[in-house]
Protein backbone atom coordinates (compact mmCIF):
# COMPACT_ATOMS: atom_id res chain seq x y z
CA UNK A 1 0.00 0.00 0.00
CA UNK A 2 1.78 3.49 -1.06
CA UNK A 3 1.65 5.87 1.86
CA UNK A 4 -0.21 9.09 1.81
CA UNK A 5 2.34 12.27 2.05
CA UNK A 6 1.99 15.93 3.20
CA UNK A 7 1.57 18.21 0.08
CA UNK A 8 2.82 21.19 2.11
CA UNK A 9 6.41 22.23 0.92
CA UNK A 10 8.18 22.49 4.29
CA UNK A 11 7.62 18.56 4.49
CA UNK A 12 10.00 18.61 1.94
CA UNK A 13 12.94 19.98 3.52
CA UNK A 14 14.41 22.43 0.75
CA UNK A 15 16.87 24.27 2.85
CA UNK A 16 19.00 20.52 2.94
CA UNK A 17 18.54 20.55 -1.09
CA UNK A 18 21.58 20.93 -3.35
CA UNK A 19 19.12 21.98 -6.35
CA UNK A 20 15.25 23.25 -5.76
CA UNK A 21 12.86 23.13 -8.27
CA UNK A 22 14.33 23.36 -11.43
CA UNK A 23 11.74 23.58 -14.58
CA UNK A 24 11.77 20.96 -16.87
CA UNK A 25 10.29 20.50 -20.22
CA UNK A 26 7.26 18.34 -19.32
CA UNK A 27 3.40 18.90 -19.53
CA UNK A 28 2.74 17.50 -16.43
CA UNK A 29 5.87 18.00 -14.23
CA UNK A 30 7.48 21.25 -12.89
CA UNK A 31 10.65 20.49 -11.10
CA UNK A 32 12.49 17.88 -8.72
CA UNK A 33 14.64 18.56 -5.79
CA UNK A 34 18.06 17.01 -5.42
CA UNK A 35 19.22 15.92 -1.73
CA UNK A 36 23.02 14.85 -0.83
CA UNK A 37 22.23 12.82 2.08
CA UNK A 38 19.08 11.06 3.77
CA UNK A 39 18.16 13.23 6.04
CA UNK A 40 16.67 16.22 4.66
CA UNK A 41 14.51 14.00 2.48
CA UNK A 42 14.04 10.86 4.52
CA UNK A 43 9.85 11.57 5.88
CA UNK A 44 8.44 12.40 2.03
CA UNK A 45 10.68 9.60 0.23
CA UNK A 46 9.10 6.97 2.61
CA UNK A 47 6.16 8.24 1.87
CA UNK A 48 5.96 8.02 -1.61
CA UNK A 49 7.20 4.59 -1.44
CA UNK A 50 5.26 0.63 -0.56
CA UNK A 51 6.09 -0.77 1.92
CA UNK A 52 9.43 -3.45 1.97
CA UNK A 53 10.20 -1.56 -1.09
CA UNK A 54 14.30 -2.25 -2.03
CA UNK A 55 14.88 1.96 -1.88
CA UNK A 56 13.38 2.13 1.33
CA UNK A 57 15.62 4.27 3.48
CA UNK A 58 17.37 1.34 5.81
CA UNK A 59 18.88 0.03 2.01
CA UNK A 60 19.91 3.12 1.12
CA UNK A 61 21.59 3.82 4.78
CA UNK A 62 23.92 1.22 4.37
CA UNK A 63 25.78 2.47 1.43
CA UNK A 64 25.59 6.08 3.00
CA UNK A 65 27.15 4.37 5.81
CA UNK A 66 29.88 2.13 4.06
CA UNK A 67 31.36 5.29 1.81
CA UNK A 68 32.80 3.01 -0.90
CA UNK A 69 35.70 4.97 -3.04
CA UNK A 70 34.91 7.58 -5.65
CA UNK A 71 31.24 6.93 -5.22
CA UNK A 72 28.75 9.83 -4.54
CA UNK A 73 25.25 9.91 -3.69
CA UNK A 74 22.07 11.80 -4.75
CA UNK A 75 18.37 11.88 -3.77
CA UNK A 76 15.79 13.03 -5.95
CA UNK A 77 12.23 13.80 -5.47
CA UNK A 78 10.06 15.00 -8.34
CA UNK A 79 7.46 17.47 -8.11
CA UNK A 80 3.64 18.41 -10.59
CA UNK A 81 3.24 21.55 -11.14
CA UNK A 82 1.37 22.18 -7.85
CA UNK A 83 4.85 21.10 -5.79
CA UNK A 84 3.21 17.54 -4.56
CA UNK A 85 6.06 14.52 -5.26
CA UNK A 86 5.09 12.11 -7.28
CA UNK A 87 8.29 9.72 -7.41
CA UNK A 88 11.90 9.08 -6.23
CA UNK A 89 15.12 8.74 -8.37
CA UNK A 90 18.42 7.45 -6.37
CA UNK A 91 21.38 8.32 -8.11
CA UNK A 92 25.04 7.04 -7.66
CA UNK A 93 27.99 9.26 -9.09
CA UNK A 94 31.07 7.27 -9.83
CA UNK A 95 34.28 8.43 -11.04
CA UNK A 96 35.74 6.03 -12.81
CA UNK A 97 39.56 6.11 -12.85
CA UNK A 98 42.17 3.51 -13.67
CA UNK A 99 41.26 1.46 -10.45
CA UNK A 100 38.57 -0.19 -12.18
CA UNK A 101 39.41 -1.96 -14.64
CA UNK A 102 41.96 -3.88 -15.86
CA UNK A 103 45.01 -2.27 -17.92
CA UNK A 104 45.70 -5.45 -20.00
CA UNK A 105 42.45 -4.47 -22.20
CA UNK A 106 44.65 -1.77 -23.68
CA UNK A 107 46.92 -4.32 -24.91
CA UNK A 108 45.76 -4.10 -28.47
CA UNK A 109 47.82 -2.67 -31.92
CA UNK A 110 45.54 0.46 -32.45
CA UNK A 111 45.89 1.67 -28.83
CA UNK A 112 48.90 0.51 -27.24
CA UNK A 113 51.44 2.97 -28.24
CA UNK A 114 49.07 5.37 -25.76
CA UNK A 115 48.11 2.92 -23.25
CA UNK A 116 49.96 5.20 -20.67
CA UNK A 117 47.76 8.29 -20.84
CA UNK A 118 44.88 6.51 -21.19
CA UNK A 119 45.39 4.97 -17.84
CA UNK A 120 45.88 8.79 -16.51
CA UNK A 121 42.06 9.53 -17.84
CA UNK A 122 39.21 9.72 -15.55
CA UNK A 123 35.48 9.99 -16.32
CA UNK A 124 32.21 10.40 -14.53
CA UNK A 125 29.43 8.22 -14.55
CA UNK A 126 25.78 8.70 -13.45
CA UNK A 127 23.98 5.45 -12.26
CA UNK A 128 20.44 5.63 -11.61
CA UNK A 129 20.36 2.32 -9.44
CA UNK A 130 22.60 0.11 -6.90
CA UNK A 131 25.85 -0.75 -8.51
CA UNK A 132 26.18 -3.14 -5.53
CA UNK A 133 23.20 -5.00 -5.42
CA UNK A 134 20.75 -7.15 -8.37
CA UNK A 135 17.43 -6.25 -9.06
CA UNK A 136 17.21 -2.89 -7.37
CA UNK A 137 15.65 -0.52 -9.34
CA UNK A 138 16.69 3.46 -8.70
CA UNK A 139 13.20 5.00 -9.57
CA UNK A 140 10.05 4.55 -8.20
CA UNK A 141 6.92 6.55 -8.93
CA UNK A 142 3.36 5.56 -7.72
CA UNK A 143 1.92 6.21 -11.54
CA UNK A 144 2.95 4.73 -14.18
CA UNK A 145 2.26 7.73 -15.97
CA UNK A 146 4.15 9.95 -14.71
CA UNK A 147 7.36 7.49 -15.33
CA UNK A 148 8.32 9.15 -18.53
CA UNK A 149 9.80 12.26 -16.78
CA UNK A 150 12.86 10.13 -15.37
CA UNK A 151 15.20 10.31 -18.65
CA UNK A 152 14.53 13.89 -18.67
CA UNK A 153 14.94 14.82 -15.33
CA UNK A 154 18.30 12.28 -15.68
CA UNK A 155 19.95 14.78 -18.53
CA UNK A 156 18.67 17.79 -16.86
CA UNK A 157 20.88 16.49 -13.63
CA UNK A 158 23.65 15.37 -15.47
CA UNK A 159 24.31 19.04 -16.84
CA UNK A 160 22.97 21.48 -14.74
CA UNK A 161 24.25 19.68 -10.92
CA UNK A 162 25.45 21.45 -8.42
CA UNK A 163 28.87 20.01 -8.13
CA UNK A 164 28.91 20.96 -11.26
CA UNK A 165 29.86 17.40 -12.67
CA UNK A 166 30.60 16.93 -16.08
CA UNK A 167 29.14 12.95 -17.32
CA UNK A 168 29.97 11.17 -19.96
CA UNK A 169 27.69 8.32 -19.45
CA UNK A 170 24.31 7.65 -17.75
CA UNK A 171 23.59 4.55 -16.89
CA UNK A 172 20.03 3.26 -15.38
CA UNK A 173 20.07 -0.12 -13.75
CA UNK A 174 18.02 -3.19 -13.19
CA UNK A 175 14.60 -2.05 -14.90
CA UNK A 176 11.97 -3.83 -13.44
CA UNK A 177 10.23 -3.34 -17.25
CA UNK A 178 11.04 -2.01 -20.44
CA UNK A 179 10.89 1.62 -21.17
CA UNK A 180 8.98 3.01 -24.36
CA UNK A 181 11.15 2.33 -27.26
CA UNK A 182 10.20 6.21 -28.32
CA UNK A 183 10.83 7.65 -24.94
CA UNK A 184 14.41 6.68 -25.46
CA UNK A 185 15.34 7.51 -28.63
CA UNK A 186 13.57 10.95 -27.98
CA UNK A 187 16.23 10.94 -25.23
CA UNK A 188 19.01 9.15 -27.14
CA UNK A 189 19.34 6.39 -24.97
CA UNK A 190 20.07 2.63 -25.42
CA UNK A 191 19.70 -0.77 -24.37
CA UNK A 192 22.71 -2.29 -22.59
CA UNK A 193 23.56 -5.33 -25.02
CA UNK A 194 23.61 -8.52 -24.18
CA UNK A 195 23.25 -7.74 -19.98
CA UNK A 196 22.14 -11.41 -18.62
CA UNK A 197 22.36 -12.73 -14.78
CA UNK A 198 22.68 -16.11 -13.76
CA UNK A 199 19.73 -18.09 -12.03
CA UNK A 200 18.87 -21.46 -10.49
CA UNK A 201 15.21 -22.11 -10.62
CA UNK A 202 14.73 -25.12 -7.86
CA UNK A 203 12.98 -28.04 -8.66
CA UNK A 204 9.92 -28.77 -6.67
CA UNK A 205 11.13 -32.37 -6.67
CA UNK A 206 14.62 -31.01 -4.26
CA UNK A 207 13.77 -31.44 -0.78
CA UNK A 208 17.26 -32.60 -0.15
CA UNK A 209 20.72 -31.71 -1.82
CA UNK A 210 20.61 -35.73 -2.60
CA UNK A 211 17.56 -34.50 -5.01
CA UNK A 212 19.29 -32.36 -6.81
CA UNK A 213 21.91 -35.08 -7.49
CA UNK A 214 19.96 -37.26 -8.59
CA UNK A 215 18.54 -34.92 -11.22
CA UNK A 216 22.52 -34.51 -12.76
CA UNK A 217 23.91 -36.59 -15.59
CA UNK A 218 26.59 -38.83 -14.43
CA UNK A 219 29.13 -37.08 -15.63
CA UNK A 220 27.79 -33.86 -13.52
CA UNK A 221 27.58 -36.45 -10.22
CA UNK A 222 31.17 -37.52 -10.86
CA UNK A 223 32.22 -34.00 -10.69
CA UNK A 224 30.15 -32.62 -7.86
CA UNK A 225 31.27 -35.73 -5.83
CA UNK A 226 35.07 -34.66 -6.62
CA UNK A 227 34.32 -30.90 -5.77
CA UNK A 228 32.39 -31.93 -2.20
CA UNK A 229 35.38 -34.42 -1.45
CA UNK A 230 37.69 -31.73 -1.67
CA UNK A 231 36.52 -29.30 1.00
CA UNK A 232 36.07 -32.27 3.45
CA UNK A 233 38.82 -30.84 5.66
CA UNK A 234 37.43 -27.21 5.74
CA UNK A 235 35.07 -26.27 8.23
CA UNK A 236 32.12 -23.67 7.78
CA UNK A 237 31.28 -21.08 10.11
CA UNK A 238 28.27 -18.82 10.09
CA UNK A 239 29.37 -15.32 11.33
CA UNK A 240 27.44 -13.31 13.54
CA UNK A 241 27.41 -8.88 13.35
CA UNK A 242 29.98 -9.45 16.27
CA UNK A 243 32.28 -11.85 14.05
CA UNK A 244 31.40 -10.07 10.96
CA UNK A 245 33.10 -6.97 12.67
CA UNK A 246 36.18 -8.47 13.63
CA UNK A 247 36.77 -9.74 10.25
CA UNK A 248 35.73 -6.87 8.15
CA UNK A 249 39.54 -5.93 7.16
CA UNK A 250 39.87 -9.66 6.06
CA UNK A 251 36.52 -9.49 4.25
CA UNK A 252 37.20 -6.70 2.59
CA UNK A 253 40.93 -8.34 1.40
CA UNK A 254 39.38 -11.68 0.34
CA UNK A 255 36.04 -9.70 -1.56
CA UNK A 256 38.89 -7.35 -3.15
CA UNK A 257 40.96 -10.82 -4.32
CA UNK A 258 38.02 -11.29 -6.24
CA UNK A 259 36.90 -8.19 -7.02
CA UNK A 260 39.93 -7.13 -8.92
CA UNK A 261 40.08 -9.90 -11.20
CA UNK A 262 37.59 -8.70 -13.12
CA UNK A 263 38.33 -6.64 -16.22
CA UNK A 264 35.80 -4.06 -15.42
CA UNK A 265 34.91 -3.39 -12.07
CA UNK A 266 31.94 -0.70 -11.78
CA UNK A 267 33.07 0.54 -8.18
CA UNK A 268 34.75 -1.39 -5.14
CA UNK A 269 33.19 -2.20 -1.84
CA UNK A 270 34.59 -2.36 1.66
CA UNK A 271 34.44 -4.73 4.94
CA UNK A 272 32.74 -2.29 6.38
CA UNK A 273 29.79 -3.09 3.79
CA UNK A 274 29.16 -6.32 5.20
CA UNK A 275 28.87 -4.87 8.80
CA UNK A 276 26.17 -2.64 7.54
CA UNK A 277 24.25 -5.38 5.21
CA UNK A 278 23.74 -7.41 8.47
CA UNK A 279 23.14 -4.45 10.55
CA UNK A 280 19.70 -3.80 8.01
CA UNK A 281 19.07 -6.97 6.76
CA UNK A 282 19.41 -8.61 10.60
CA UNK A 283 18.35 -12.39 9.36
CA UNK A 284 18.04 -11.81 5.65
CA UNK A 285 21.80 -11.45 5.57
CA UNK A 286 23.94 -13.83 6.18
CA UNK A 287 28.11 -14.07 5.62
CA UNK A 288 29.76 -17.80 5.94
CA UNK A 289 33.27 -18.67 6.43
CA UNK A 290 35.28 -21.28 5.11
CA UNK A 291 38.22 -22.16 7.78
CA UNK A 292 41.27 -24.41 7.07
CA UNK A 293 42.08 -25.02 11.32
CA UNK A 294 42.23 -21.31 12.44
CA UNK A 295 42.64 -19.48 8.89
CA UNK A 296 39.91 -17.78 7.43
CA UNK A 297 40.61 -19.04 2.82
CA UNK A 298 36.68 -17.81 1.78
CA UNK A 299 33.73 -16.67 2.49
CA UNK A 300 30.31 -15.75 0.71
CA UNK A 301 27.23 -13.80 1.74
CA UNK A 302 23.95 -14.69 1.17
CA UNK A 303 20.48 -12.30 0.85
CA UNK A 304 17.23 -13.80 1.56
CA UNK A 305 14.35 -12.39 -0.16
CA UNK A 306 10.79 -14.31 0.65
CA UNK A 307 11.34 -17.13 -1.59
CA UNK A 308 13.80 -16.38 -3.66
CA UNK A 309 18.02 -15.88 -2.77
CA UNK A 310 21.09 -14.28 -3.91
CA UNK A 311 24.44 -15.70 -3.54
CA UNK A 312 25.89 -11.69 -3.05
CA UNK A 313 29.71 -10.83 -2.38
CA UNK A 314 32.34 -13.86 -2.19
CA UNK A 315 35.99 -13.62 -1.21
CA UNK A 316 38.64 -16.10 -1.79
CA UNK A 317 42.37 -16.61 -1.10
CA UNK A 318 43.28 -18.11 -4.70
CA UNK A 319 46.50 -20.07 -3.47
CA UNK A 320 43.51 -22.34 -2.45
CA UNK A 321 41.38 -22.48 -4.47
CA UNK A 322 41.88 -24.87 -6.80
CA UNK A 323 42.90 -27.41 -3.64
CA UNK A 324 39.46 -27.18 -2.06
CA UNK A 325 37.14 -26.06 -5.13
CA UNK A 326 36.32 -23.12 -2.61
CA UNK A 327 34.47 -21.30 -5.83
CA UNK A 328 32.66 -24.47 -6.96
CA UNK A 329 31.83 -25.32 -3.51
CA UNK A 330 30.14 -21.93 -2.45
CA UNK A 331 27.73 -22.88 -5.29
CA UNK A 332 26.54 -26.01 -4.33
CA UNK A 333 26.68 -24.79 0.01
CA UNK A 334 24.76 -21.92 -1.65
CA UNK A 335 22.17 -24.34 -3.28
CA UNK A 336 21.75 -26.68 -0.45
CA UNK A 337 20.68 -23.68 1.68
CA UNK A 338 18.04 -22.50 -0.38
CA UNK A 339 16.90 -26.58 -0.86
CA UNK A 340 17.05 -26.29 3.00
CA UNK A 341 14.79 -22.78 3.04
CA UNK A 342 12.32 -24.17 0.14
CA UNK A 343 13.43 -20.73 -1.79
CA UNK A 344 12.04 -20.55 -5.83
CA UNK A 345 14.95 -19.38 -7.27
CA UNK A 346 18.94 -18.65 -6.31
CA UNK A 347 20.12 -14.97 -7.81
CA UNK A 348 24.00 -15.95 -8.86
CA UNK A 349 25.01 -12.53 -10.89
CA UNK A 350 26.92 -11.91 -13.87
CA UNK A 351 30.28 -13.17 -13.53
CA UNK A 352 31.37 -16.57 -14.46
CA UNK A 353 28.50 -18.04 -16.55
CA UNK A 354 30.22 -21.21 -17.21
CA UNK A 355 30.84 -22.21 -13.72
CA UNK A 356 27.15 -21.17 -13.22
CA UNK A 357 25.63 -22.98 -15.95
CA UNK A 358 27.46 -26.18 -14.99
CA UNK A 359 25.45 -25.99 -11.81
CA UNK A 360 22.21 -25.92 -13.46
CA UNK A 361 21.97 -21.90 -13.76
CA UNK A 362 20.03 -20.17 -17.18
CA UNK A 363 20.44 -17.02 -18.62
CA UNK A 364 18.30 -13.96 -16.96
CA UNK A 365 17.83 -11.03 -19.74
CA UNK A 366 17.96 -7.39 -17.41
CA UNK A 367 16.46 -4.40 -18.52
CA UNK A 368 19.57 -1.60 -18.49
CA UNK A 369 19.69 1.42 -20.64
CA UNK A 370 22.44 3.90 -21.40
CA UNK A 371 23.57 7.30 -22.80
CA UNK A 372 26.56 8.43 -23.67
CA UNK A 373 28.23 11.85 -24.49
CA UNK A 374 28.98 12.11 -27.71
CA UNK A 375 32.77 12.21 -28.73
CA UNK A 376 35.48 10.38 -26.65
CA UNK A 377 32.82 8.33 -24.42
CA UNK A 378 31.27 7.11 -28.02
CA UNK A 379 34.65 6.03 -29.39
CA UNK A 380 35.41 4.51 -25.79
CA UNK A 381 33.03 2.19 -25.42
CA UNK A 382 32.37 1.22 -28.79
CA UNK A 383 36.03 0.02 -27.99
CA UNK A 384 35.45 -1.93 -24.86
CA UNK A 385 32.20 -2.89 -26.52
CA UNK A 386 34.01 -4.79 -29.05
CA UNK A 387 36.64 -5.57 -26.73
CA UNK A 388 34.16 -7.25 -24.21
CA UNK A 389 32.56 -9.12 -27.36
CA UNK A 390 35.62 -10.63 -28.44
CA UNK A 391 36.51 -11.91 -25.31
CA UNK A 392 33.00 -13.58 -24.71
CA UNK A 393 33.07 -17.36 -24.17
CA UNK A 394 29.89 -18.83 -25.26
CA UNK A 395 30.44 -22.37 -24.10
CA UNK A 396 28.52 -21.84 -21.12
CA UNK A 397 25.45 -22.13 -23.09
CA UNK A 398 25.56 -25.31 -23.95
CA UNK A 399 26.39 -26.61 -20.75
CA UNK A 400 23.19 -28.12 -19.09
CA UNK A 401 24.41 -30.69 -15.96
CA UNK A 402 20.82 -32.14 -15.74
CA UNK A 403 19.80 -35.75 -17.37
CA UNK A 404 17.66 -36.80 -19.56
CA UNK A 405 14.85 -38.78 -19.29
CA UNK A 406 16.38 -42.81 -19.30
CA UNK A 407 19.48 -41.24 -18.82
Amino acid sequence: MIGSYSTQKSTLNTNKALISFCPLNCDTHSAYTVFDALDGVQEIWSALLPDNHPLGIANLRVLEKTQPEAIQFRYIIVQDKQSNPIGCIYLQMLHFNAKHYNHDILNKPNVAHIKSYLIKQHTNILICGNLFRMNFQGFYFPKDSDRPCLLGVLKHFAKNNSAKIKFSTIFIKDCLDELPATTLKENRFKNAPKDIAMQITLRDSWQSFADYKADLSRKYVQRANKIITAKTTLTKKEFTLENIIDNAALLEQLYLHVALKQDVKMGLLNGQYFVEMKRNLQNNFSVVGYYLEDKLLAFSSYIFDNDAMEIHYIGIDYEYNDTYKIYFNILFDGLQIAIQQKKKTIALGRTSKDAKASAGATPILINNYFWLKLGIPTLAFNFLYKWYNSQTNDGWKKRDPFRVTGN
